[in-house]
């Protein structure tokens, strides 16, 4: 867990995974408590030279998606916003296609997925990405229905 620290005290924090016989880097949460001063984007450059400081080479996360059924006005935007933000600073939303975390149990928000790369090296294939998450952080196998549910929406 890494918090910005700011003259008012705690001003955000972000909760990182590293994913094993990688080096890569799963942003499991990233919450600002402070809007509009440029906080976000602060911790969000201290947060990403840090973890390339320690050789992590990418950095992935899910967000929700705005094109979900049944959202309000109000989550619509409000999921659109954080894509733009993210895009920002340099994230990118890959073009993958019902994913959703293995455990769900049917109330999970319908999540899209994004990553910044940290060093300069190849993109790896957009199906190494997704199978990676998958195995690396949720410990599902690319033969389990989830992820070939996945893969197979993505044409991956």
């Amino acid at each position: 867990m890494l918090v910005l620290l700011d003259e008012d005290g705690p001003a955000g924090f972000a909760l990182v995974r590293d994913l094993p016989e990688t080096r890569w880097t799963f942003l499991r949460y990233y919450a600002v408590g402070r809007r509009g001063r440029g906080t976000g984007s602060t911790m969000w450059g201290q947060l990403t030279a840090r973890l390339a400081a320690d050789g992590r080479t990418r950095l992935i996360w899910d967000v929700e998606d705005p094109d979900e059924a049944g959202l309000s006005p109000e989550l619509v935007d409000e999921h659109r916003r954080r894509i733009v933000f993210y895009e920002r600073l340099g994230g990118r939303l890959q073009p993958v296609r019902d994913y959703l975390p293995p455990h769900d149990d049917g109330h999970a928000p319908q999540l899209l997925l994004m990553d910044v790369p940290l060093a300069d090296e190849p993109d790896p294939p957009l199906r190494v990405l997704v199978e990676t998450v998958y195995l690396r952080r949720y410990g599902v196998p690319a033969t389990d229905p989830v992820v070939r549910r996945t893969l197979l929406a993505s044409d991956l």
